[in-house]
């Protein structure tokens, strides 16, 4: 069985050059565009609803943090007992201390 040769297999195929159109470097002064008002309102909408998905989906994709609900109950349970302090000493330091950081960068 003799199988012939397929004409260039194999090789780049030859690249024609073109010369540009005239008059294509300038551009018409005539040539405008506009965006209807309905076709902004509808472009508005589209990203509010695109909005509105995003922020539930990261809603509902939160972790609940255990730690977090744990510190939540114990303040809860501390303020129907009364025994909650709203500004404890370790709070009043932290705030002191950014108070007076402030102070010093000025």
């Amino acid at each position: 069985m003799l199988i012939d040769k397929i004409k260039n297999f194999g090789q780049s195929p030859e690249v024609k050059k073109t010369s540009p159109l005239k008059g294509s470097d300038s551009v018409s002064s005539n040539d405008k565009i506009s965006i209807s008002p309905a076709a902004k309102e509808i472009s508005q909408e589209n990203k509010l609803i695109s909005d509105v998905k995003q922020f539930t989906l990261s809603a509902l994709s939160m972790e609940e943090d255990s730690s977090r609900v744990e510190k939540l109950r114990e303040v809860k349970e501390k303020l129907q007992r009364g025994d909650y302090d709203v500004i404890s000493e370790e709070m009043a330091e932290k705030s002191a201390d950014k108070i007076l950081d402030s102070l010093l960068e000025k």
